[in-house]
């Protein structure tokens, strides 16, 4: 099984085409997630601010789509930063927005089908139950837990990390 340091270490040096991973962390550890990046040594994104951050003074909504997703990943994915990878948090809360259909779609591209990115990506999500319909489903989710890219935390302290 594999730990969320292992996930940064495959994600940083494991020659993955495409280095998005997905971390499923535990209610007790919900609001530290900052420390938890600090632990890990990577660079921490509140993505729902950095989504809010990026609208127009005009705009008076955010309408996401699975192409505005993917632009604003690939943003984050290409952007200097002081660390190598990037740990995303609050990655449900625009996933939620996306109709079933474009969320598949998105986790099939991520992890397939997103080169040679500057950074990896860790996307933040809620443990919730392992069929929850914000994560991939059936041989997509056999695909990301077989190439341990998707990893759940214990629910354990975060002095364990």
């Amino acid at each position: 099984m594999t730990n969320a340091r292992q996930l940064v270490n495959l994600l940083r040096h494991g020659g993955l085409r495409s280095r998005v991973g997905a971390l499923l962390l535990p209610q007790a550890f919900l609001g530290k997630e900052e420390t938890l990046a600090a632990r890990l040594d990577v660079h921490y994104l509140n993505f729902a601010n950095y989504l809010l951050e990026s609208l127009s003074e005009e705009a008076s909504y955010l309408t996401l789509t699975i192409d505005k997703l993917i632009h604003h990943l690939d943003t984050l994915a290409n952007t200097r930063t002081e660390r190598d990878c990037v740990l995303v948090a609050n990655f449900d809360l625009p996933l939620a927005r996306l109709a079933h259909e474009h969320r598949m779609l998105l986790w099939n591209r991520l992890l397939l089908d997103f080169p040679y990115k500057r950074n990896s990506l860790i996307l933040l999500l809620p443990a919730v139950l392992p069929h929850s319909a914000l994560l991939p489903e059936g041989s997509l989710q056999q695909e990301w837990t077989a190439s341990n890219r998707l990893v759940q935390i214990s629910n354990g302290n975060l002095s364990g990390i």
